[in-house]
């Protein structure tokens, strides 16, 4: 019982100090805003761009050529010993005559009745960075002709991933350092209007607890409300993301409905104002604590 009248005065204390202070708590749940937004927004970005490249990923096939003196058998037999390789994700075998239906497709105005292609499998590896390796494991084996090598393809898409991968980690840490010490700053400028009656309170006897309650439930306030106007601005802005995503990835994008990627990242945007807005509460009033 005791736990929920301290709890319902904390309550009514926070929002007394956010209405006292006006123009000031709004200028905290702006900048609480702008950054918990700039945060979300990246991180979605990153979201999408780690989707992106996967779909591209999938696209670098290796395709190996079968002697023209192999039986049937001794393709199959091949087949399975490439399906079986540690490296490979999926197969696809392509007799001569698909191939060429294929090679009309494309080229509508060719006019041949035998396929000039060999029979080959096309081969999507399990990780793009392995390509190198799988190559020269498919050269190896008998009754490959010859494999299409990607690997400098697949070596400088690779090296984009990571590059990609550390700035999108970068630009998380700095915005969200960012966010930590504006809101930090924000905040203890709110609680300077309060230094009197910290004060006071202190020499009547009261507790750190006691004084540095309202105050966290005040921060927790301002993170809250920044992180809802944040999402709110996150909705538009996930709609042109994820529609330069299809387009970008028009040939075969990975359907991200199924991860309820914006609804994850407006709840890790919730919670991550919530505990800001406290942690930056507790360390600016802190030093009125004696």
């Amino acid at each position: 019982m005791r736990f929920f009248i301290d709890l319902r005065r904390e309550l009514r204390e926070a929002l007394t100090a956010f209405k006292r202070n006006g123009l000031i708590s709004l200028g905290c749940i702006v900048i609480s805003t702008v950054a918990l937004f700039s945060f979300s927004v990246i991180l979605l970005i990153a979201v999408y761009v780690r989707f992106g490249t996967v779909s591209i990923g999938d696209r670098l096939n290796v395709t190996a050529f079968f002697e023209v003196t192999q039986s049937q058998e001794e393709i199959n037999s091949i087949l399975l010993q490439i399906k079986h390789l540690p490296h490979v994700k999926q197969i696809t075998y392509v007799s001569p005559e698909e191939a060429l239906k294929e090679l009309k497709n494309k080229f509508t105005e060719l006019d041949i009745d035998e396929s000039p292609i060999p029979p080959s499998v096309r081969i999507i590896p399990a990780d793009s960075s392995l390509v190198p390796v799988l190559v020269s494991e498919i050269k190896e084996m008998k009754g490959i002709a010859s494999v299409t090598d990607i690997s400098e393809a697949a070596n400088n898409f690779f090296g984009i991933i990571q590059i990609g991968s550390v700035l999108g980690i970068a630009l998380l840490l700095i915005f969200f350092a960012g966010f930590l010490f504006i809101v930090t700053a924000s905040t203890s400028i709110s609680i300077f209007s309060f230094r009197k009656e910290i004060e006071i309170m202190q020499l009547v006897g009261a507790s750190r607890a006691f004084v540095r309650n309202p105050f966290i439930f005040l921060g927790s306030l301002y993170g809250l409300l920044g992180a809802l106007l944040a999402s709110l601005l996150l909705l538009p802005s996930h709609q042109r993301i994820d529609n330069f995503y299809k387009a970008f990835v028009a040939f075969d994008p990975i359907p991200l409905g199924q991860f309820n990627i914006l609804g994850r990242i407006i709840a890790l945007t919730l919670i991550v104002g919530i505990l800001v807005g406290m942690i930056s509460a507790a360390q600016s009033v802190k030093r009125y604590l004696k």
